[in-house]
């Protein structure tokens, strides 16, 4: 996938995921923000139907100023709706009217204090500027991202979306930042004659039937086969594994895909990692969006395990020793204020063992 579709169906996953959004717009306008969304993630989005449907709710907004609506509210939504404007324009790679709409959404939120969303805008309008390769612009906008939601609390409600988002910038930084790097020293370099960089062979990396726990641990007898890799993959990747199930679609990953994965001991909230987690009866792996929870109060201490895929259940991995009720009852709450779509699956007297970072996936007939 180009990298303009990739970074535009980012901003609309973003967008899918914003708390409250269907309840604040306007009912007229509901349907056509629903549809919008759906023809930016079709298999062959349909971005011109999804302009269109911005452009609907854009009439039912402006329709309502001058009314006794809630003019911070209106702001906001008509913040929300030029995102996804700059999103369907970055997947267009109309990457100038990109930025005008990234820059709207922002400048809307200047007489109100929401840092969340005006992150993502900034957000948007960094990664348009990375598929500029306009380096300078891409790292200011990533910069004012990152201040923006550095500076909230995070609620409850959109803890999950709003750590991704926060991960998702401070890797944005770190690429920005070393291409950069790699730019300047591409324009100040010069050769005396033309250099032809010889070829690199693709390097094998194990495909796994079960991933043993401790990095750096890979037993040959459970190496399945090994896959080729090249390009951006060659470093990153240090095994796969063949997924079983559908409860990451929502990334992406669907069943037979091999998730390639980093090896390392620790991840991030909000990031995927190829995870094992013991109990008395067993290990069972799992690649799941990794949360720690409650890290300081050890009666509450346990992790999420999320599924993006909304019709699979969550995990709760809770170690020994924390009080079950508590979470059981913190748990029903969320699921019936909608914070989760379905009770998680509770793992009790566990432990986890993180394998290592997924980092991509390959994708075979």
């Amino acid at each position: 996938m180009p990298t303009h579709d990739r970074a535009s169906n980012e901003i609309v996953e973003f967008l899918e995921g914003w708390p409250d959004i269907l309840s604040n717009l306007p009912v007229t306008a509901r349907g056509h923000w629903q549809e919008a969304i759906a023809a930016c993630k079709s298999t062959k989005p349909d971005r011109d139907l999804a302009k269109l449907l911005c452009d609907h709710i854009e009439t039912v907004l402006r329709g309502l100023r001058g009314t006794d609506a809630d003019l911070r509210q209106l702001d906001k939504i008509h913040s929300l709706v030029s995102i996804l404007q700059g999103a369907i324009f970055l997947g267009k790679r109309d990457l100038s009217t990109a930025t005008y709409y990234f820059d709207q959404g922002a400048r809307r939120l200047r007489h109100w204090d929401d840092k969340a969303l005006e992150s993502l805008a900034y957000f948007g309008k960094a990664l348009t500027h990375k598929e500029e390769e306009s380096w300078s612009k891409a790292h200011e906008a990533a910069q004012k991202s990152q201040d923006a939601i550095n500076s909230i609390s995070m609620s409850d409600k959109a803890i999950f979306l709003l750590k991704h988002l926060q991960n998702r910038i401070d890797e944005e930084i770190d690429i920005i930042t070393k291409s950069s790097i790699v730019d300047k020293r591409k324009t100040k370099t010069s050769f005396p004659g033309p250099r032809v960089a010889k070829p690199t062979p693709p390097a094998p990396i194990p495909i796994l039937s079960r991933i043993a726990a401790g990095v750096g641990i890979i037993n040959d007898s459970d190496i399945r086969e090994h896959l080729f890799l090249s390009d951006y993959y060659r470093n990153e990747a240090h095994f796969g594994v063949i997924v079983v199930g559908d409860s990451m679609t929502g990334s992406g990953i669907w069943p037979g895909d091999v998730a390639l994965i980093h090896q390392q001991p620790s991840v991030k909230d909000g990031e995927i990692a190829a995870i094992l987690i013991t109990t008395p009866k067993g290990t069972r792996e799992v690649i799941k969006e990794y949360y720690i929870l409650y890290e300081k109060d050890p009666q509450k201490m346990h992790w999420l395990l999320r599924s993006t895929n909304p019709s699979s259940e969550h995990l709760v991995v809770i170690p020994s020793g924390v009080n079950e009720d508590e979470l059981t009852k913190l748990y029903a709450k969320k699921v019936t204020s909608k914070i989760i779509p379905k009770p998680p699956e509770y793992i009790r007297d566990a432990n986890i063992t993180i394998a290592g970072k997924y980092v991509g996936l390959v994708r075979r007939a």
